[in-house]
């Protein structure tokens, strides 16, 4: 069990760097640039479906306060760091979501995006 969690991590680790490359790459705004690598940097920590799942409902408590609270209209650019984060831990939960398919601990849909690019990762290795 040691491998197969050194494994997943490993993956995982890979998907985060690449969405780093990603962000670093195609991402001009400075906001989102900062919610983009918080979200990513963010994820490392999380370990489980259930750590995901907890750290996303968060993210959107977050951006529904922000909402309500008429935040993201007087002050967008925080609005769009916030949204970026929450988009970036989506991102790697998607992929992560794809490996514990595999392993049976997962049985809802996946993207065809996350499967494409945990393909990629997987052959990579």
């Amino acid at each position: 069990m040691q491998m197969l969690t050194q494994s997943i991590e490993d993956f995982k680790n890979k998907v985060i760097e690449a969405g780093i490359a990603s962000v670093n790459t195609h991402e001009k705004r400075e906001e989102r640039i900062k919610g983009c690598l918080a979200g990513l940097e963010r994820c490392r920590a999380l370990n489980s479906m259930a750590d995901f799942e907890e750290c996303i409902a968060r993210c959107h408590e977050n951006e529904r306060a922000m909402i309500q609270s008429g935040a993201a209209h007087t002050d967008p650019k925080l609005y769009w760091e916030v949204r970026c984060e929450t988009a970036q831990v989506e991102f790697v939960f998607e992929r992560m979501k794809v490996i514990w398919k595999q392993l049976g601990l997962y049985s809802g849909p996946l993207s065809a995006h996350a499967i494409l690019q945990a393909a990629r990762i997987l052959d990579s290795e």
